[in-house]
């Protein structure tokens, strides 16, 4: 979990948008024993229109930020599945 977190909150501090303060909140709940994180920022933003079903694969990026490791949202659904949970926009 900490790797997830570790990784979500860096992504949003290394790409800020520039036009919005940085921003993190990560909000909790709980439903029918299932638990909910909710990573939110504003860091810049991804079309999710042209990138919805692409936005976990691996080597992907989608912002021309050139040190991009494009790598991380894989990992991190690998990650939250191998702890039994899921990762969706």
């Amino acid at each position: 979990m900490e790797r997830i977190f570790l990784t979500i909150i860096s992504n949003s501090i290394k790409y800020p948008h520039p036009n919005r303060e940085p921003y993190v909140e990560i909000p909790t709940s709980t439903n029918d024993d299932a638990k909910t994180l909710v990573f939110r920022d504003h860091g810049i933003d991804v079309d999710l229109e042209k990138f919805e079903d692409r936005i976990f694969n691996r080597c992907q990026a989608f912002h021309n930020n050139k040190n991009a490791v494009r790598i991380s949202l894989f990992m991190t659904r690998n990650q939250a599945e191998a702890f039994g949970g899921k990762a969706a926009i």
